[in-house]
């Protein structure tokens, strides 16, 4: 998959940090792409911004985060990581903005999309923002983006493992398709991004094979509050079992993160599954040889040698070692019981 972002806006508008957070939840649910961008802003202007992704499709979705990271004061502490010392609706109205002032951060106005078209010919989602006169001179957009694949990742498959492999690259004109081209001859100019910060969110059971240590910021276990914030309806998946992974450039030519990621796919418990699997069909061997042996003189079971019984003792024990863990009955009275063995 080509993973070229490009960030247009009309008017132009240069983009002072532009954040990108993906999500991959490790099993066949899609993913999720986060896109929060902060810029300058004149007061009463209008600001267009074109988001040229590879991976839109007709089965993705686009929403705005602003209801979410304007919820309330620990709720943008927590996505800005910054504590709140004041905040207030744009001019009494909290659907024009909020003008948050953090303690580090300083003052920023958060603005809704006030409309959002995905043209997925042209694979762009296009935002708008108005921009009232009393917002800060700094301003913030975060959007949503279903993915409508598991992973917007380059993925290799292979027979012991497989390999993540993101490649992305937002701003280089090199890598600019003839659309972008297009689009620019439409009135749009291609944003400078000062700094831009790429993150993935991936299960913690990957293995990460490959980072660019001058760009890694971070690598920490994913707060589940992180899931009750961005996906609150996300369900069947452990909350505590992620973990992200930050990288930061500041290169106003382009930027570019290369990770890697690997998922072991054979492990010891299909290990266990093919000895039991070798062990069950030496059993049903055993069984048809000695089936014209079996005489009706004897009881059945006594004439079954004791090592076939200790083969089908093993088998049970690599069976219980396979499925261990839990054990779910759904159907029990509406409820699920759950058994550890």
């Amino acid at each position: 998959m080509d993973n070229s972002f490009f960030i247009l806006s009309k008017p132009q508008t240069a983009v002072s940090s532009f954040q990108m957070c993906t999500w991959d939840l490790g099993n066949d649910d899609n993913g999720f792409v986060e896109m929060g961008m902060e810029m300058a802003g004149n007061g009463g202007d209008t600001i267009e911004l074109l988001l040229w992704l590879p991976f839109l499709s007709a089965g993705c979705s686009v929403s705005d985060l602003y209801g979410v990271i304007s919820r309330d004061d620990k709720t943008s502490r927590f996505v800005f990581d910054d504590r709140v010392i004041g905040s207030e609706p744009v001019d009494g109205d909290r659907s024009m903005g909020v003008n948050i002032t953090f303690e580090q951060y300083g003052r920023v106005t958060l603005l809704p999309v006030s409309h959002i078209e995905t043209d997925t010919a042209r694979r762009c989602v296009c935002l708008q923002c108005r921009v009232p006169q009393s917002a800060a001179s700094r301003l913030y957009v975060r959007i949503l983006i279903g993915a409508g694949v598991p992973t917007i990742s380059n993925l290799h498959k292979g027979i012991s493992k497989s390999t993540y492999l993101y490649d992305i690259k937002i701003n280089q004109r090199r890598n600019m398709p003839d659309d972008i081209s297009r689009i620019v001859g439409q009135g749009y100019g291609i944003s400078e991004v000062e700094e831009c910060v790429c993150m993935h969110i991936v299960p913690n059971m990957y293995d990460i094979a490959f980072v660019d240590g001058n760009m890694l910021t971070g690598i920490r276990t994913l707060e589940s509050r992180f899931f009750d914030i961005f996906l609150p309806n996300t369900r069947g998946i452990d909350k505590d079992g992620y973990m992200i992974v930050t990288n930061r450039s500041t290169t106003r030519q382009g930027h570019a993160f290369f990770t890697v990621f690997a998922k072991e796919t054979i492990g010891s418990k299909q290990v266990f599954f093919a000895i039991g699997a070798n062990m069950l069909c030496s059993v049903l061997f055993a069984i048809g040889a000695i089936r014209n042996t079996i005489t009706s003189e004897i009881r059945l079971l006594q004439q079954i040698p004791l090592e076939y019984w200790i083969a089908i003792g093993m088998l049970v024990a690599v069976v219980v070692v396979f499925f261990g863990g839990r054990i779910k009955i759904p159907w029990l009275r509406g409820r699920k019981l759950t058994i550890k063995i």
